[in-house]
């Protein structure tokens, strides 16, 4: 009965060896695995390095979707290895998880970073629902920044929200890659001209260069 068995046995193996030689299983095998890892790196790629999207709403006007047409929308290239490095400078334009509702994903402009301090505007709802008196001034906190909308009072940011844990921040945008007429980088801004925001950096204030 053994015997028999390893009998048997040999002759499924000697099956198996033979099928596994045929040249079709072995390019189908190899096509397969080839496939897979062209996915993981393509996922990788997407989730760490950059990816494309689209962006609705007029919050971030002029600097994107200027066209009041709503049905023609920017689409954006995403720099995804800034949030990973944490690689933020004032005035780039980010996308970002909002605080006040995580699965929304926003574009805003980075006004200030941690350490800076900041003057919002009197009249936001973040200084009328935190006490804040007119013109008085807040340290952002450590892992923090200072986000706004370049279109001012369409748009929902730190006004609102106040300080953004750096946590939310998804990724930097780097280009506009469609339409064809608006094929362009975005530019980090520092200035942040439409900002209604005061702000004193952490540098100044070392320096000695400005006094709250």
């Amino acid at each position: 009965m053994a015997s028999a068995t390893r009998g048997a046995a040999a002759s499924v193996s000697s099956r198996l060896r033979n099928w596994q030689g045929i040249p079709f299983l072995r390019a189908a095998t190899h096509a397969t695995a080839n496939v897979v890892g062209w996915t993981s790196i393509f996922v990788f790629l997407l989730d760490r390095v950059g990816s494309l999207a689209s962006v609705e709403g007029r919050s971030m006007q002029p600097t994107l979707n200027p066209d009041e047409n709503r049905l023609q929308r920017d689409l954006l290239l995403l720099d995804k290895y800034s949030a990973t490095k944490r690689k933020w400078r004032r005035g780039d334009v980010v996308t970002l998880r909002t605080p006040l509702d995580a699965n929304h994903v926003a574009a805003k402009r980075i006004i200030a970073l941690e350490d800076d301090w900041v003057v919002p505007d009197p009249r936001s709802k973040f200084v009328r629902r935190n006490g804040l008196r007119a013109g008085q001034s807040l340290r952002i906190p450590k892992g923090h920044c200072w986000v706004e909308g370049d279109a001012g009072l369409h748009s929902r940011d730190s006004q609102e929200y106040g300080p953004v844990p750096l946590a939310l921040l998804t990724a930097r945008v780097a280009a506009v890659v469609w339409p064809p007429a608006r094929i362009g980088w975005v530019e980090s801004d520092p200035m942040c001209p439409r900002s209604r925001t005061s702000v004193v950096t952490r540098e100044a204030i070392r320096s000695g260069s400005s006094i709250l």
